[in-house]
């Protein structure tokens, strides 16, 4: 329910739902146990998802370096157990921050890693669900991957589902 109200905000901008995602982090120690790779792995498939909404909710808040912590430390387990969605969300995730950080090199660089790790399954939902705000970085990014039909098809993807957006909201 958190990460749903989570996402919400990032498509409607309502700040009560990032409250409740604050408030969330704020009440729950998950972040805290879920650090620990042994309690993660025992948790299974999603067991990533709320260090995922923690280091989003840390850059909101402009703790960029917890939230870099955070990214580190799914990354690697990731990898390590081929948990595919979890690397392309970590690499977005850590995209951009680094955009707002300012580190536009760092930022495109992950958000290529992100691209090139979704293109042969064709995973689109993990970008689209960060919403348009992740075009110019694709757009960077998708210049330079080998599957550039991977990158033209997500991008029209943001196309088509920005008027469906517009349409839901009246």
């Amino acid at each position: 329910a958190v990460t749903m109200r989570f996402r919400r905000w990032q498509a409607t901008g309502d700040r009560e739902d990032f409250a409740a995602a604050e408030a969330w982090l704020g009440t729950s120690d998950i972040v805290e146990r879920f650090k620990v790779w042994p309690v993660r792995r025992i948790a299974g498939f999603h067991c990533d998802a709320p260090l995922l909404l923690a280091a989003r909710v840390m850059m909101e808040r402009g703790q960029y370096d917890q939230a870099v912590e955070l990214l580190e430390e799914i990354l690697p387990h990731a990898e390590e157990t081929q948990r595919v969605v979890a690397q392309i969300e970590t690499h977005i995730v850590r995209a951009i921050l680094e955009a707002r950080r300012g580190r536009l090199e760092d930022a495109q660089s992950s958000m290529h890693s992100a691209l090139v790790l979704a293109a042969e399954p064709r995973y689109l939902r993990p970008f689209l669900n960060e919403g348009p705000s992740v075009v110019p970085l694709i757009e960077r990014a998708g210049a330079s991957i080998p599957n550039r039909d991977f990158t033209t098809r997500l991008l029209s993807s943001f196309e088509v589902a920005a008027p469906v957006r517009r349409a839901s909201s009246v």
